[in-house]
């Protein structure tokens, strides 16, 4: 990596000089400070911001790294409860928290590894990045150590933490056949999501060894949102109105769901069941409540933390963490009458 003092060799500069230039100080002259700042951009020097503060004692940073806060998710809490269960680690073991929320456009300003780089971060959190994103593969691809929620990759710096998707997904399929539905739609969350890839993947698993046929059409992306699920379900309720049951990758999509059957004069449970993902607060106090798989996203997010602080100290673990998890049958599932 680039330091001061490659910039100063390259300028014919002081270090002085070119600290001055970098951190905008006026009694320089424009030329030296313009000459110095294009060469530190030529070198790709990156600043670290907490470089000032070395002649104190500090304590180590880590950061949380999370894409789609929307107010639409602000009702599911999961990314409040996993930032709660790893803050609460952090703080216990003296760690600095710092915090980065990103989307689309914040994405083309400052990439995830530099943000960390700039802070002297020694390790990130990652959680809610899709795989096909840049600057995720820049991370996981660097020396930072980091923990990712719900993404699977191989890389000695990267710990991974996640329930079982692809067998929770199945259970709760399998419920909803051994109740008698044979109809089942699903709907999946983000279609560039590892998470998503790994619940449609338990979906069709269970469908294909009950010898039951998947319809293509039935299984439909609602982006974890409770607007999209609400326009996915209520077409596909009226296209499809022998469809029984539908499987939904999150509590939120189910909640979207609920509103397109209500609107479309559709009864949970006694014409359609209806099964969530993540039991969040909302899951046990709609009506009907929702039949979903529980997992802990405050005890992910701790265990996040702990993972990191072992990868960070280069202790030899395990790194592939998977929670436990638990199917929570509720009243919004019924019965029926085996479909042929």
């Amino acid at each position: 990596m680039a330091t001061i003092k490659d910039i100063a060799k390259k300028s014919g500069y002081s270090i002085s000089t070119v600290s001055k230039a970098l951190n905008g100080y006026e009694d320089i002259s424009p030329e030296a400070k313009n000459k110095i700042i294009r060469i530190a951009e030529e070198i790709h020097y990156i600043p670290n911001l907490r470089s000032k503060n070395l002649s104190r004692r500090e304590k180590s940073s880590i950061a949380f790294i999370f894409s789609g806060l929307k107010k639409d998710g602000a009702a599911d809490g999961i990314i409040y409860n996993i930032m709660a269960g790893a803050y609460e680690y952090a703080t216990n073991m003296n760690y600095d928290v710092q915090i980065y929320t990103t989307n689309v456009s914040k994405q083309k300003e400052i990439s995830y590894y530099r943000f960390c780089k700039e802070r002297n971060i020694e390790g990130a959190v990652v959680q809610g990045i899709s795989t096909d994103d840049p600057y995720f593969t820049e991370l996981v691809n660097s020396n930072l150590p980091c923990v990712l929620i719900d993404i699977c990759t191989d890389n000695q710096n990267v710990g991974f933490i996640s329930i079982d998707n692809v067998k929770a997904a199945q259970e709760a399929t399998n419920y909803l056949i051994g109740i008698g539905h044979r109809n089942i739609a699903m709907i999946n969350g983000r279609p560039n999501a590892f998470v998503s890839q790994l619940r449609e993947e338990g979906f069709r698993k269970a469908l294909e060894e009950k010898n039951i046929a998947i319809n293509e059409k039935w299984i439909v992306s609602g982006d974890f949102s409770r607007g999209k699920a609400y326009n996915k379900a209520y077409k596909l309720l009226q296209l499809y109105p022998e469809i029984t049951a539908i499987f939904c990758a999150s509590d939120l999509m189910a909640l979207g769901v609920y509103e397109a059957a209500e609107k479309l004069g559709i009864s949970i449970p006694n014409d359609l069941s209806v099964v969530g993902f993540d039991n969040i607060p909302l899951a046990s106090f709609i009506s009907p409540k929702l039949t979903t798989v529980k997992q802990d996203m405050y005890k992910i997010g701790y265990e996040a933390a702990k993972l990191l602080k072992s990868i960070i100290k280069g202790e030899k673990i395990e790194r592939h963490k998977i929670m436990d998890y638990e199917l929570l049958i509720r009243d919004s599932t019924k019965v029926i009458h085996r479909q042929s």
